[in-house]
């Protein structure tokens, strides 16, 4: 049990020999934290209550004060389960039988037991109680399936925080003696998160999982009766024969990750050309600009406008004559970047070439304008291609690999891209999607399947493929390959795009 200045916030259920973690997000704590001397720490081992006398050794280590903000950040918050109507309650999956579960309309003002909107989740226990796990609320669906693709390590940037009511007030007095609950994995698995009380003194509490504590299993996209990712709910209560009532409310995710929009420099370009607006941003979110010539019409000059990949500044170049007669500009947040939008256009930061093991002759993959193959690029004047101007040669085997990219927190990540093919016998381009550390999400081999391409085109075709079950939540890097014999003018491609088709 942990007490911070005199105040209880948290236990922590390590039985047997487990080895687990205790976090207390500090904007939780009341306790005057700012007060002048040192801030105290207790901890209380507690054991034994079965009588028992056997001792136990209890080994204490790495204190340590994690900031999980991006500078500057402001945290943006996506409700999970507000619980504002009998739909969200009906997502309820029971385990035990000695509850019953309802939809609680707030009553007034002073209703306690609603933290948020107009209702919350009423669990009624008919019987007391040991330790017991009663339901599990699934999370299919939300952002939380989507977290719990990305490796467990990866995920400090989200919180899982929910409000729970302990009973209620009935003529101004509280039912209820204490109750201790557990969240585990929807399958009943421990997590590394700790067991929290409510005591006599603390009937209205917020509690939080740091994500890269949890242990989450994704959803299984063929399984409809699938309750993952989820959270099972362990309780246990000294409450008398007539039960006893808790309210759980406002279950959401706190991104703390996403850089806050800072408006920079205005500047005229050197040779007259235009003039450059930068701000702070972040490259997983779109921006756009607006202008007005007295604070109140404003027009939009652009939108769209990818946060910048490679800094924390993105710089966006309008031509003097779109700014004509403006005299004020602002820089809004569009929407969320795309993890990969690649048309060539401005050079291809981060993209490599290599080649296979037998590679002969001179050709290498090439950006810029296609005189060869298309003939023109699919969109704009630029593409990628196995040579831009003349056929491969035989022998040829060459790799064109993109930067790491991150699909985080997208729900159904979508690949789509141009491309261009015209071989000889026995020649492929295929797309392979590896993890950031070499490690094989999807390689095809056989014509047969997708991302595997032999028959030539009369132009450029698009190609989709849904990365969800292959690499959802990862950092992948996309490998487009060629391997040639005979002759041709080889593959292209152009408008790489990564999207979350879930929108």
């Amino acid at each position: 049990m942990a007490h911070i200045n005199g105040w209880d916030y948290a236990q922590l259920e390590a039985g047997g020999a487990a080895n687990r973690s205790m976090s207390q997000p500090l904007d939780l704590v009341t306790a005057d934290l700012a007060a002048e001397g040192p801030v105290t720490l207790a901890i209380i081992d507690q054991y034994g209550i079965e009588g028992g006398t056997e001792s136990i050794d209890v080994f204490i280590d790495n204190f340590r004060l994690v900031d999980t903000y991006v500078s500057g950040a402001v945290p943006e918050v996506t409700v999970l389960n507000g619980f504002e109507s009998q739909a969200d309650v009906d997502l309820i999956v029971p385990v035990s039988e000695r509850y019953t579960v309802a939809l609680h309309e707030k009553t007034g003002a002073d209703d306690l037991a609603v933290t948020e909107g107009n209702s919350s989740l009423e669990i009624t226990f008919t019987a007391g109680g040991g330790w017991t796990r009663d339901f599990t609320i699934p999370f299919k669906g939300t952002i939380m399936e989507s977290i719990a693709r990305i490796p467990q390590g990866d995920r400090g940037r989200y919180t899982f925080r929910m409000d729970v009511i302990f009973s209620a007030l009935e003529d101004g007095d509280w039912p209820g003696n204490w109750q201790n609950f557990i969240p585990r994995e929807a399958g009943g698995g421990a997590l590394n998160f700790a067991m929290h009380r409510l005591g006599g003194d603390q009937h209205v509490r917020t509690y939080s999982l740091p994500l890269d504590q949890a242990l989450l299993t994704p959803n299984a996209p063929d399984n409809p009766d699938d309750v993952n990712p989820g959270l099972s709910f362990v309780n246990q209560g000294a409450w008398g024969d007539g039960g006893m009532t808790l309210h759980y409310d406002n279950l959401r995710i706190i991104d703390t990750g996403k850089a806050p929009l800072e408006i920079g420099n205005l500047t005229l370009n050197s040779d007259g050309g235009g003039v450059d607006i930068s701000w702070a941003s972040s490259p997983a979110q779109a921006y756009g600009i607006s202008v007005s010539n007295d604070l109140t019409d404003w027009t939009e000059l652009a939108t769209d406008i990818l946060g910048s990949q490679t800094s924390n500044t993105t710089t966006y170049t309008a031509a003097v004559e779109d700014l004509a007669g403006q005299e004020f500009y602002r820089v809004f947040v569009s929407g969320a970047a795309p993890p990969l939008n690649e048309g060539f256009e401005d050079g291809v930061p981060g993209w490599t070439i290599s080649t296979g093991a037998s590679h002969e002759g001179e050709v290498t993959w090439e950006v810029g304008e296609p005189t060869n193959g298309p003939g023109a690029a699919k969109t704009g004047s630029s593409a990628a291609g196995t040579d831009l101007d003349a056929d491969y040669t035989s022998g040829t085997w060459v790799i064109y690999s993109s930067p790491e990219v991150s699909l985080g927190p997208i729900l159904k990540p979508l690949l789509t891209f141009s491309y261009f093919l015209d071989v000889g016998e026995v020649s492929a381009g295929r797309v392979n999607i590896f993890g950031s550390d070499g490690s094989e999400f999807y390689a095809p081999s056989t014509p047969d399947e997708e991302l595997f391409f032999v028959e030539g085109t009369e132009g450029w075709q698009e190609a989709t493929f849904d990365l969800t079950s292959v690499a959802g939540g990862q950092k992948v890097i996309l490998q487009f390959e060629f391997i040639g014999n005979g002759t041709g003018a080889s593959f292209f491609i152009d408008d790489v795009l990564i999207e979350d088709a879930s929108e």
